[in-house]
């Protein structure tokens, strides 16, 4: 039971490096999943995940885990110890830059909570269930109008969402997840069912070896790059315990050469893309740098066509560093660059754009509190 206990712990806490659409997840509070092999430092934007959370708890078992992760959530969180977080917040800050269509400048502003905890574990093991929540909030300071539509641009942006995930041993050796999150992904939650959003995540992995597996995905969420079923095969490679990649879709890999560093990267289509170095200086201090691709779906509340999303897209890259303070809590301070910034309407993401507005490159900064178990 104390060995549940801790896998429902780590489980949750990957949970929370990132809901995505409905919010499965992101390194950089985004919407779609985004494949992990461990928690990165506050990659604010798309969201990290929930089959990932899977994989948190198989590590704790010293099992081949399902390398599924829905986005790095706005998510996307701290070095070391982040896996076993059932509460983080975060709050980040871009300044004012302009904007290159028209007349007028852009600023952003986000902070958002997350929450998991163990809502049945089977006395005998093979069987967890989890429930997830988290709200995300970007505030947007614009003087600038979404140029085709004439919408004024929306000045709060609300991701709402709960959810369960189930994870399960089944009696051949084969796992399963299950993940379904429901909520508002709108600049008004709440006022109509059709702004209204859900992920859902099924994954199964086939045991190969002693070490390997395949790992087999669906993944469906309206507010995601590809708003429809997504399949995934990856094959789950672990030569040995310093190297484990994910080969296929979604892809991952991790490297830790010695005990300190670490390196991670990972892919989910379209543009979902989250790399990172971590260096622990020692056991309460952390130093780490990355790279991610953040993108953020939202329904506007006033769109005229009811499958019309509303995109913001940019590229981040960041250093950080975490420190380890009393009783589990975790304090995490990042900085860095935003660039390629874009904010857009369309039914896909690479669909016809309209209202598209480019904004100028900016710094930004963000800060994060989290309690480890």
């Amino acid at each position: 039971m104390a060995r549940s206990a801790v896998i429902a712990t780590a489980a949750a806490a990957t949970i929370l490096l990132g809901p995505a659409s409905a919010c499965v997840c992101g390194g950089w509070f985004a919407d779609d999943p985004i494949v992990f092999v461990e928690p990165s430092p506050i990659l604010e934007g798309e969201s990290a995940g929930s089959l990932g959370a899977a994989r948190a708890a198989e590590d704790t078992l010293q099992t081949p885990p399902l390398e599924i992760l829905p986005p790095p959530s706005k998510q996307a969180s701290g070095p070391p110890k982040d896996d076993r977080s059932p509460f983080r917040s975060q709050s980040y800050w871009i300044g004012p830059q302009n904007v290159r269509s028209q007349p007028g400048d852009w600023s952003q502003a986000g902070q958002q909570i997350n929450l998991a905890a163990p809502i049945f574990i089977a006395p005998e093991g093979g069987n967890l269930w989890l429930a997830t929540g988290s709200v995300d909030h970007t505030s947007i300071g614009a003087t600038a109008v979404l140029p085709d539509s004439g919408l004024p641009v929306p000045d709060d942006l609300w991701k709402v969402q709960a959810g369960a995930m189930n994870i399960r041993d089944l009696e051949n050796g084969w796992k399963t997840v299950a993940i379904l999150t429901v909520g508002y992904a709108s600049d008004q939650p709440f006022t109509s069912l059709r702004d209204a959003t859900f992920t859902a995540i099924g994954g199964l992995e086939v045991p190969r070896g002693e070490r390997d597996a395949w790992s087999f995905s669906l993944f469906y969420s309206p507010t995601s790059q590809l708003p429809f079923p997504l399949p995934g095969v990856a094959y789950i490679w672990r030569p040995n315990d310093q190297f484990t990649a994910n080969l296929g879709v979604p892809f991952s890999l991790r490297y830790r050469p010695t005990e300190r560093f670490s390196v991670v990267a990972s892919y989910f289509p379209l543009t979902n893309v989250n790399i990172l170095a971590r260096q622990e200086l020692t056991d309460a201090w952390s130093l780490y740098g990355g790279y991610q691709v953040v993108n953020e779906t939202y329904w506007l509340a006033d769109r005229a066509e009811r499958n019309e999303r509303f995109y913001l897209f940019d590229q981040r890259v960041k250093v950080g560093l975490q420190r380890s303070l009393l009783a589990g809590l975790t304090l995490d301070l990042s900085a860095g660059y935003v660039f390629d910034r874009q904010a857009f309407q369309a039914d896909g993401f690479s669909d016809n754009r309209r209202d598209e507005i480019a904004i100028d490159p900016s710094a930004f900064g963000a800060l994060q509190l989290s309690w480890s178990l």
